[in-house]
């Protein structure tokens, strides 16, 4: 970095360098071999002895640093350049010298909510995502040395190799936040290194535009190819067994619906809904085939390695220990949400409605982790009417029992919803969790300068009632576009941000197979196809995020 400014500017600018910059660096290797081989030894020394540690790059700094250099150099420089920089006002003054004007705000600033229609697989899955502590996550378009405009979430991610996300000194998920001088950092039991896509989730960042476009996504998912996929998926997340004769079904329980599945049939993907809420009816399945508990207790939903085809995986680092430990999540797969709803309509079936309701409200293709390493844990809910009185079962409902099932205890619950008085809340509330809960009434904000007591920005209510090394987990449900997408777009682009897991629908136009239900989107997601909306969560994922997409 210091031999591209140094490059592009005059003595002048040697010499201001030399004479204001403070002083205590460590340069990497990589560092002091592109200065000794720009520069003579005194240069290398002086520079040496002046320059600041712990750098944090803004969007700018990036930006300039693309103009002037090439892209090759930038990358290598974004890969092995010691991290953690924080420019003073005297630096940044000199970059904006560097350029010839300061790059518009709007080139400065801007975090697009989509990537470029081009194969999403080829700029984002295939890329090698190594942080230096870059402030923006977006993408930011620009113009590099060529004149050539490039848009790319990272304009350090362009190897195109690997299909790792990997952060050498990673973004903050749910600690590092600034401390005083006089106390240590704090150590992040969940710091985030790396996010790599599965296989299955790849074919869909290659060609959910097309499949999209063509309307062909149930065509896909039922072919021979994804029916491996797809079984080997719903066998891993099995978590009740039956005895014999009928040791080949099992159930998949999400707390509402359980899905019964036959695991012995491999060429097609047999299933079937629980039924009990319709008078003499156990299942949507064969009358002659009576299914009996193993009575064994039901068990944890975690994925094995042999199903990394499948599974897309995330590798955080206890801080405390020093241990790398892997977590996994559902893949990125068809309109998401559970893969098969809306593909299985048999409308001549007596249980048609069964199946068509089932589907749509079936949410045991989420899954959560296991257990988590933070002390506390905390969880906020906007878009939480009641505890127990909804059609499709409440959110607290379902996130207080799975995540517990995995071994998650809640230390507090916050709820914020609309149109519910607090008195009508709680009495939807069990009695042993009422004081698990606060809930609030109110209209929450889209955006940071509308936060206000009466009307909370949710990302500053989290920070507000949440610490760094908490374990946070954030479902937003408001059926609002623009205050969903303006949260979730600060999340993203908030390197403190304490969020660690996001549970979110995504209501775009492009989501041709939930038209019917969603009927008009307005405020902003009309023109939203579905290949923004993976490019949305899969941002969140690459920041070290578990984004899951909502019902």
């Amino acid at each position: 970095e210091n031999t591209l400014l140094n490059q592009a500017s005059g003595a002048s600018f040697h010499e201001e360098v030399s004479e204001n910059l403070s002083s205590n660096v460590m340069h990497s290797p990589m560092e002091n071999t592109l200065l000794n081989q720009a520069s003579g030894a005194s240069f290398h020394e002086e520079v040496s002895e002046n320059l600041s540690s712990n750098v944090m790059h803004s969007s700018l700094e990036n930006t300039l640093l693309n103009q002037v250099s090439g892209e090759s150099l930038h990358e290598e420089i974004s890969e092995n350049l010691s991290s953690n920089i924080m420019h003073g006002s005297m630096e940044n003054s000199l970059l904006n010298q560097v350029s010839e004007s300061s790059p518009p705000d709007d080139t400065k600033d801007s975090m697009s909510n989509t990537m470029s229609s081009e194969n999403l697989h080829e700029q984002v899955s295939e890329h090698s995502y190594s942080n230096t502590m870059h402030a923006s996550m977006g993408n930011i378009s620009s113009e590099n040395s060529t004149g050539e405009e490039s848009n790319t979430i990272l304009d350090a991610v362009k190897d195109s190799g690997t299909s790792n996300f990997t952060s050498s000194n990673a973004l903050p998920t749910s600690s590092q936040t600034s401390s005083s001088t006089s106390d240590p950092p704090t150590k992040n039991p969940r710091k985030f290194v790396s996010y790599t896509s599965s296989s299955w989730e790849k074919m869909w960042l290659d060609n959910i535009d097309e499949w999209q476009k063509n309307e062909s996504i149930c065509d896909v998912l039922l072919s021979p190819e994804h029916t491996k996929f797809m079984y080997d998926f719903l066998k891993s997340t099995c978590t009740n067994d039956f005895k014999a004769p009928y040791s080949n079904w099992c159930m998949i329980d999400d707390e509402m619906h359980p899905l019964y599945f036959n695991t012995e049939n491999h060429d097609k993907i047999e299933y079937h809904w629980e039924a009990s809420a319709y008078p003499g009816l156990f299942w949507t399945g064969p009358e002659d085939v009576s299914l009996i508990s193993d009575d064994q207790p039901t068990r944890v939903i975690d994925p094995t390695p042999d199903m990394e085809h499948v599974f897309s995986k995330f590798v955080f680092l206890d801080e405390t220990t020093g241990e790398e430990y892997t977590e996994y999540i559902e893949p990125l797969v068809s309109h998401l949400r559970f893969p098969l709803s809306k593909c299985e309509e048999d409308k001549t079936s007596k249980w048609h409605d069964i199946l068509y309701s089932r589907g749509l409200e079936y949410r045991g293709y989420v899954i959560p982790p296991v257990g988590v390493r933070n002390k506390r844990k905390l969880y906020f809910d906007a878009g939480a009417s009641n505890w127990s009185k909804v059609s499709k079962g409440s959110s607290l409902q379902y996130f207080y029992h799975m995540w517990k099932r995995q071994g998650i205890e809640w230390d507090h619950i916050y709820a914020y919803e609309m149109m519910t008085t607090p008195d009508d809340f709680f009495n939807t509330v069990p009695e042993e969790h009422k004081d698990l809960v606060t809930y609030q009434q109110c209209a929450v904000s889209s955006a940071p300068e509308e936060d206000s007591g009466d009307h909370p920005f949710l990302p500053y209510e989290i920070r507000r009632k949440a610490n760094a090394d908490d374990y946070v987990l954030f479902k937003l449900d408001i059926d609002s576009y623009g205050i969903e997408v303006g949260t979730i777009e600060h999340i993203i682009n908030d390197p403190t941000s304490f969020v660690d897991e996001v549970v979110f629908e995504h209501h775009v136009s492009g989501n041709y197979l939930m038209r019917p239900e969603w009927g008009n989107i307005e405020g902003g997601g009309g023109d939203v196809s579905l290949l923004d909306s993976y490019n949305l969560f899969l941002r969140m994922r690459m920041k070290g995020i578990r984004s899951h997409s909502w019902i």
